[in-house]
Formats: structure tokens, C-alpha cells, sequence
């Protein structure tokens, strides 16, 4: 028998080993020699990636005229970015009624929103305007951040205070929820919002690129992640925001929309991390 013959010793009437002059063969009792070279050459590919059963056209899936700002007329583009810095506010006091004027920094707030100023400020970047909403946390840090950027104009918002942005899913817990008929009027509050702030830049913007603070909420900072990513806006509460935790988004000028950062809270010391 030359060195092309399979050699094969039956053992114990169940498990049959086949000796190879270019290695070792595990088979079935039948001992059906495998022509590996083929099945190599097989062209079939068995395995599908997930698709969400109801996203069934992928051109469905981005809306380039989500701003309804898209030119009628193609045009070169001159390649203009806003970056928008979304920064949910420093550790707060809370109120058993919710009263706003209580709800200010912690003094780990204060150092949460000292960092983030540093961080801002080291990040070399030019600002052209702190916007803010008008609750008093959210005021508050931004004010920390100001101090590090006094010639930048600073801009408050009803736009941006807290919301109950759209019901989950999954639905909170019960103790979370919030009563319909607040919901049915913060939910326009969520979308006008994100209509104010998120939209491609175009001929009227003097800066190639501009970068713009916006000192915020978790709610509405990821309802309008959602948003602005067009993904299902119902998955917002799927994952949490750091206090003072920095989501960049980058806006092009052919209306394309990147999630630069999420939630980033690498300039916060462990000590200072924290999400009430």
C-alpha cells in the first residue's frame, strides 16, 4: 500500500481512526473520506447577518433630508462641520416637589463641572457659543464652563430643560413614569428642541467648522442621540448618561450625522462618576 492509501484500524466498532501521511482524520463509522479542498471551494455562504425583520429596505433607513434642508440643487460642497458638545449636568440636590431653585450642585457637581471646563479647555478647540438650559443645574454648570471661556457667548433655553421625552421601550418602572398629560405636551417639547439645535450647516456659516456647547439633560441628550442617529427614538432610556459625561455629535454639510463620543466621562476622576 503506497503513501496515497488511507490506512484504517477499526476500535472498539465505533469510533474508526484514519492514519494520513499528511496528518490525522477523525471520521464516522462509515469512515467517508472528506475532500476538504472542495468544501473549501464552495462558494455557498449559509450564515446571514441579523437583519430587524421590519428594516427590510436599507435605503429606507437614513433620511438625508432629515433637516428639510437639503439643497433642490446639487452643489459642490465646501465641506462645513458643526460639532455640537452635549453636556448633561453636574451632580444635584434633590426636591421632594421638584422645585427647581433647590435642585442645584452638589459640591461633587462643582468639581464635575470644574473637570469638564478643563477638559473643554484642553481640548484646544475654539468655541462659538455655550447655549444652556434654563434649569438651575443645568445653568449652573454651564456657568463653570463660561468662566473658562469669558469671551464666548453664553445663551439660555427653555428648549432645553428636562423632558419626559417619548414612553420607552421597554416601558421604566411605574415609580419612573410620568402622568399622560405631561408626556403628551413634553414629547413636542423633546422634538422642538432637537429641531432648534440639529441641522446641517450651509452657506450662512462664516467658520469652516464650528463647535458649539450645549449644556443639558438625560433624557433629552439621548432622545436626541436617537434622533439625530435615526435610530428608533423609543430606545433612549436603553442606556445612561454620566453627570457631566460629553456626546459629541458631528454635523457635515451633506446632511451626514456621526456619533464622535457617547456619554464621555474620561476627564471625570472615579470618585467623581456618578449618574444621579
Amino acid at each position: 500500500m503506497d503513501s496515497t492509501h488511507l490506512i484504517a484500524l477499526n476500535v472498539s466498532s465505533i469510533v474508526t481512526i484514519a492514519i494520513v501521511t499528511a496528518g490525522i482524520g477523525y471520521f464516522l463509522p462509515r469512515a467517508e473520506v472528506v475532500d476538504y479542498k472542495k468544501l473549501n471551494e464552495k462558494k455557498e455562504v449559509t450564515a446571514k447577518p441579523f437583519t430587524h425583520p421590519k428594516l427590510t429596505n436599507p435605503e429606507s433607513l437614513w433620511d438625508n433630508d432629515w433637516d428639510k434642508r437639503q439643497p433642490l440643487v446639487e452643489s459642490k460642497s465646501s465641506g462645513k462641520i458643526r460639532n455640537i458638545f452635549l453636556i448633561r449636568h453636574g451632580q444635584y440636590s434633590a426636591s421632594e416637589k421638584d422645585i427647581d431653585s433647590e435642585m442645584i450642585l452638589t459640591e461633587v457637581g462643582k468639581k464635575q463641572a470644574r473637570a469638564t471646563a478643563a477638559r473643554l479647555v484642553n481640548s484646544g478647540l475654539v468655541f462659538s457659543k455655550i447655549m444652556s438650559s434654563t434649569m438651575a443645574r443645568a445653568k449652573e454648570t454651564a456657568q463653570f464652563i463660561h468662566d473658562s471661556f469669558p469671551d464666548v457667548e453664553t445663551v439660555e433655553s427653555d428648549f432645553f430643560r428636562e423632558v419626559f421625552p417619548i414612553d420607552p421601550v421597554p416601558a421604566l418602572p411605574v415609580e419612573y413614569d410620568f402622568p399622560r398629560s405631561d408626556k403628551f405636551i413634553e414629547e413636542v417639547a423633546a422634538e422642538a428642541g432637537f429641531r432648534k439645535l440639529f441641522y446641517r450647516p450651509d452657506a450662512s456659516q462664516a467658520q469652516q467648522v464650528t463647535n458649539e456647547i450645549v449644556v443639558a439633560h438625560g433624557n433629552l441628550i439621548r432622545y436626541w442621540l436617537m434622533r439625530a442617529m435615526q435610530i428608533e427614538t423609543r430606545a433612549w432610556a436603553r442606556f445612561g448618561l454620566y453627570n457631566c459625561s460629553i456626546t459629541h455629535i458631528k454635523i457635515n454639510e451633506d446632511g451626514s450625522v456621526k456619533a464622535v463620543s457617547i456619554g464621555d466621562a474620561g476627564h471625570l476622576p472615579q470618585d467623581l462618576v456618578t449618574q444621579a
